[in-house]
């Protein structure tokens, strides 16, 4: 789970989205932003969804999240520790300082724990 957002209470719709829903403005954004922000809109009741299935997860689970994430807060991490109960284990990575974007900015750190969640399951 790279900066993995799956923790409902951590979801906040910004009344922007909601303005951007709104068929006459929808009709004004780019393709992009329109579909960025649809997926946005369904999110936190698809994470509720899906947190009641988490704990059916069998597999091993690493975690890689940065500590200064301010589009998926660092609290996810909790929250999927806790989820993941039936996992054949957890690994978490903190990575200290960093945000979001974990695969441009931390690619080492990235590689390393994929090298750990294949190491884990051959």
């Amino acid at each position: 789970m790279l900066a993995g957002s799956l923790d409902p209470s951590q979801e906040r719709v910004h009344i922007m989205q909601q303005v951007g829903a709104w068929a006459p403005v929808q009709c004004l954004l780019p393709r992009v932003i329109r579909n960025a922000n649809a997926e946005l809109m369904a999110l936190k009741p698809e994470l509720e969804a899906l947190g009641t299935i988490l704990p059916s997860v069998k597999a091993k689970v690493v975690i890689v999240h940065g500590t200064a994430d301010d589009l998926v807060p660092v609290a996810n991490v909790a929250y999927m520790q806790e989820r993941f109960s039936g996992a054949r284990g957890i690994s978490t990575i903190l990575l200290e300082g960093l945000n979001h974007f974990l695969p441009w900015n931390s690619e080492g750190a990235v590689r390393e724990a994929l090298h750990i969640a294949l190491e884990r399951s051959c």
